[in-house]
């Protein structure tokens, strides 16, 4: 689409990604080059002491060891293993971090250790330290290496680690495993550890600081012999593993073809005022329907879009609604983008979590869709598992850009989207989810979101980003909810007094009486026989004569 910049943090949050295609031919030497190499003194050797010597050596760091017997097992096996320590540049060093580190290392490295410091750079962006000067932090960083050889670490067996450099390269890998320990640990066991970053749990943290723990160790994965979780690395497309056969096995499921064979956009023969009145017929709510005529007015070829996470059925909501809304917005010369959002089913644990059975249905509903009537000449699919991985490194800085500029308090509201209640006990990596939503809109360069009303609260969230940072305002076009078939019981229910409600409560109404998959009476299914049919709509009640959410 031309290449995204967000021009404040683009220097401040990556070191060597490139996000705009129109970047001057001679590069500049970044912080990082600058100076002597900080690695100048790395040549590891092995230890010359006995086995007892190095195991009572390594012990004597430790006021706990998990455990004693694992690291006699380590010394056995290996003359040289890989220590690890992490620090965030941030401000003076006091003589805990300076001598004592410095006695420590030496004596791990006298045992054979190879210790390598993550000088987390990115981290203490994401922390808020040094205003969140990146460049400050940098200088710290070497200011602390400094202090360390006056102090007398042995630097033959130490190696020092940019984080936003080792990040930015193998961002693919790097990602993968930090979503999959996040998927794998809720809220409240991530707040627990929020005391790394010299934060009381109940500080109002940034949505990003509840990631800080998941990403700290992950990196060195190869350096360990290579760390697979192997559930996931295949099926992400992520090659962790530097020993993959050559060639790749065929996943089983549908055929691979083209699912964008069809597309071939063209523009609208519509005037101006029709194309609008297209436009806002499908929504309930549109943001703003000012910024919708001047997106009309500049652009014949608008970019839509909405993502859709395959998971079990489709209803006649998401089957027949949609293909009308899309057909629509495509005549007015909407070219649709389709985010087929595989991997984010997978985190919000849809289908057991077996990708293999995601995608299958991702290729399911798009033949429904073609079955349905859609004219797919403007419509593309597109795979978050793919494209996310084709650019990782921009797709991960505004991800943990958005996060970082949004309290946890404040992306909480947003889980809505994933069918949740705000108190649900809801995974680490679930915080993120409406992070990432917002980052697909800027990601995919939409002019359009449309999507349902029960999506409103992150589609404000990426405007309000997108105001704070003065990049393009996206349109947000919300159809209405379709409601759920209700019996008796539950209309009563739904018809509580509303005289009490306000706003958004009233709306919040709406988005729970929605059709939905969880309740299947609820909801007519594009292949439920016609007997089916009509046995929902007759065990359902609509009152006659009332046309209030009837």
């Amino acid at each position: 689409h031309g290449g995204l910049v967000f021009p404040e943090d683009e220097k401040k949050l990556t070191v060597e990604t490139k996000l705009a295609k129109a970047e001057p031919e001679e590069e500049k030497k970044s912080a990082l080059e600058a100076g002597p190499d900080i690695n100048a003194a790395f040549n590891p050797k092995k230890s010359e002491l006995s086995l007892e010597e190095r195991y009572r050596l390594c012990a004597s760091v430790g006021e706990e060891i998990l455990s004693e017997d694992r690291l006699m097992e380590l010394l056995k096996k290996k003359d040289n293993f890989i220590c690890y320590d992490g620090f965030e540049p941030s401000g003076r060093m006091h003589i805990a971090q300076g001598l004592l580190k410095a006695i420590n290392v030496n004596k791990l490295t006298s045992a054979g250790g190879i210790f390598i410091f993550w000088v987390a750079d990115w981290f203490a962006l994401l922390n808020k330290k040094m205003d969140g000067d990146l460049a400050k932090i940098q200088d710290l960083g070497k200011y602390f290496i400094e202090i360390w050889k006056a102090a007398g670490m042995n630097l033959e067996n130490v190696k020092f680690l940019w984080a936003s450099e080792e990040i930015n390269k193998r961002a693919d890998e790097y990602w993968t495993m930090v979503m999959d320990i996040a998927t794998k640990n809720t809220l409240k066991r991530v707040l627990r550890c929020t005391q790394i970053m010299g934060r009381d749990d109940g500080y109002e943290l940034s949505a990003s600081q509840i990631f800080y723990h998941a990403c700290k160790p992950q990196i060195f994965s190869r350096l360990h012999g290579g760390l697979v979780f192997p559930d996931q690395v295949h099926t992400l497309s992520t090659k962790i593993d530097e020993h993959e056969p050559e060639e790749e096995k065929k996943e089983p499921g549908f055929e691979a073809k083209d699912i964008n064979a069809a597309f071939n956009p063209k523009k609208s023969e519509l005037s101006l005022e029709e194309r609008f009145d297209l436009c806002a017929s499908i929504g309930e709510e549109i943001l703003s329907r000012d910024r919708l005529m001047d997106l009309l007015k500049k652009k014949d070829n608008f970019i839509c879009y909405d993502g859709f996470e395959p998971s079990g059925r489709m209803h006649i909501a998401q089957g027949l609604l949609k293909a009308i809304n899309v057909n629509k917005l495509t005549k007015a010369g909407g070219i649709f983008i389709f985010w087929v959002a595989d991997w984010f089913a997978l985190l919000n644990k849809k289908m057991d979590g077996d990708i293999n059975k995601i995608q299958d249905l991702g290729r399911y509903f798009i033949e429904i869709w073609k079955a349905a009537g859609m004219n797919l000449e403007n419509v593309k699919f597109l795979w978050a598992s793919e494209e996310i991985n084709k650019r990782a490194d921009e797709y991960w800085t505004m991800v943990m850009d958005i996060a970082t500029k949004n309290t946890l308090k404040r992306v909480l509201r947003c889980t809505q989207i994933m069918g949740r209640d705000d108190g649900y006990e809801l995974s680490a990596s679930q915080i993120f989810y409406p992070c990432m939503q917002a980052t697909d809109i800027f990601f995919l360069k939409a002019d359009v979101c449309q999507l349902g009303l029960d999506q409103r609260k992150v589609n404000v969230l990426a405007i309000e980003y997108a105001e704070k940072e003065k990049l393009n305002k996206p349109v947000v076009i919300s159809h209405p909810m379709v409601m759920g078939l209700v019996n008796k019981n539950k209309k009563k229910e739904q018809d509580a007094d509303e005289s009490k409600m306000n706003e958004k409560e009233l709306r919040d109404k709406k988005i729970k009486a929605k059709m939905a998959k969880a309740d299947p009476n609820s909801a007519i299914f594009m292949e439920d026989s016609a007997e089916e049919v009509a046995r929902k709509i007759k065990q359902s009640v609509c009152e006659p004569q009332n046309i209030k959410d009837n």
